[in-house]
C-alpha cells in the first residue's frame, strides 16, 4: 500500500517496515521500524506529519514522521488489514480519530486519547475487510465478501449507509 501527500510518499512492506520517500528530491527519507510481522496498510495524515500503520502482527501504530518514532501501538486480537484516518470539516490534524479493520471482519474506531478500546466497532462484512478510504463525512470498505459498503460516522457510531454487490 501506498499513501501520499504532496511532498510526502508512504509506503508500506513485507519486511515489516515504513519507507518514507521525499518527492521533490526523489529519494527514500527515512524508515520505520517496529512492526515484527508485514504491514499490510498506512495511510498518511492530512499534514504529512503523522503515518498510521496496519500489521498482520494484530496492530495498529500511529506514527511521528518529524520525531521518527512510534506515538502509540493499538493491539487487537486479530490481524489488522487495513486503517486511516478520519478528517471532519475544520480538521486538519494527523491526528485524533481514526478507523481501522481487522480479518475478523470489523470496523473499528479509535480515539489517540483513549487507546484502551475502540469507540465503535461493527462488523458488517461476511469476509476479509481488504481495503478502506474516507471523505469528511464516510468510510467507504471493500471486502472478499464482493461487497463495498458505505458507512457514515454520527454520533460516535458507524451507520451503514450502502452496501453494494461488485459481482
Amino acid at each position: 500500500k501506498i499513501s501520499n501527500t504532496k511532498d510526502v510518499i508512504v509506503s508500506a512492506s513485507k519486511d515489516t517496515m515504513l519507507l518514507i520517500w521525499d518527492v521533490a528530491a526523489q529519494k527514500k527519507k527515512q524508515t520505520l521500524k517496529g512492526h515484527r510481522q508485514q504491514v499490510k496498510w498506512c495511510s498518511i495524515g492530512n499534514l504529512g506529519r503523522s503515518v498510521l500503520s496496519a500489521s498482520d502482527d494484530n496492530t495498529a501504530r500511529l506514527w511521528d514522521i518529524r520525531q521518527q518514532h512510534n506515538q502509540l501501538t493499538y493491539i487487537h486480537s486479530y490481524k489488522v488489514s487495513s486503517c486511516c484516518f478520519m478528517f471532519s470539516d475544520g480538521d486538519d490534524s494527523d491526528t485524533g480519530r481514526f478507523v481501522v479493520t481487522s480479518s475478523k471482519r470489523t470496523l473499528n474506531i479509535w480515539d489517540n486519547r483513549n487507546t484502551a478500546k475502540p469507540i465503535d466497532c461493527v462488523k458488517k462484512h461476511k469476509d476479509y475487510i481488504n481495503c478502506i478510504s474516507n471523505s469528511k463525512e464516510h468510510i467507504i470498505t471493500g471486502s472478499k465478501d464482493k461487497t463495498l459498503k458505505i458507512f457514515q460516522w454520527n454520533k460516535n457510531k458507524i451507520v451503514e449507509q450502502h452496501s453494494f454487490d461488485l459481482l
